[in-house]
């Protein structure tokens, strides 16, 4: 678990022998707007990188987990990162950055370097978006929540936008139970 506090503040925390123990906080210069933990790379069942947007220098940075350790700051220089996510699709790992004036930034992210490549800017609509990754037909997908939301996807990796059929969208919520078993609910 990974929290943001204070505005500047980063906590890395783990459950040990059903307790949640905290690993390591830090205090960064620049207040905190987002942040992602989402497992990526060939282990889904442990962070091992976090994408960190940046309120004061409209950035966002990749920090190396458990000790929150920075390893790379990507200048966006447009507006304030309102959603991150880390990503796997069609095994190519990638950080989505939502801005506040409906803009996305999506880069190619390698795991092993944090390197980031074939960064590309899109316009999803005029609102802050919100980023939330879900499994159809056992492939991963991104929506897009916002004024006009989007589902990303990936055809022969490449990335895909199609819109939804929706005139607004601020948030998804999944369903955890047999009887709405793939089911969202939608707001």
């Amino acid at each position: 678990v990974l929290l943001a506090t204070g505005g500047f503040h980063l906590i890395y925390l783990e459950i040990t022998n059903s307790k949640l123990v905290e690993v390591k906080h830090v205090e960064l210069e620049h207040a905190i707007s987002c942040l992602d933990i989402n497992p990526i790379g060939e282990n889904l069942q442990y962070s091992s990188l976090a994408a960190v947007g940046m309120w004061t220098d409209t950035s966002v940075r990749i920090f190396s987990l458990p000790g929150i350790v920075l390893i790379r700051k990507e200048n966006l220089g447009e507006d304030v990162p309102r959603s991150v996510l880390l990503c796997t699709i069609e095994e190519v790992s990638y950080l989505f950055c939502a801005l506040g004036d409906g803009h996305l930034f999506s880069s190619v992210l390698n795991i092993n370097t944090c390197e980031l490549s074939d960064r590309s800017r899109v316009s999803l609509g005029t609102q802050p978006i919100s980023l939330y990754k879900f499994s159809s037909h056992d492939r991963t997908h991104v929506l897009a929540a916002s004024d006009r939301p989007t589902i990303i996807c990936s055809s022969d990796k490449k990335l895909l936008y199609s819109y939804v059929n929706l005139k607004e969208m601020n948030h998804v919520c999944p369903f955890n139970t047999v009887i709405f078993s793939r089911k969202h609910c939608d707001s």
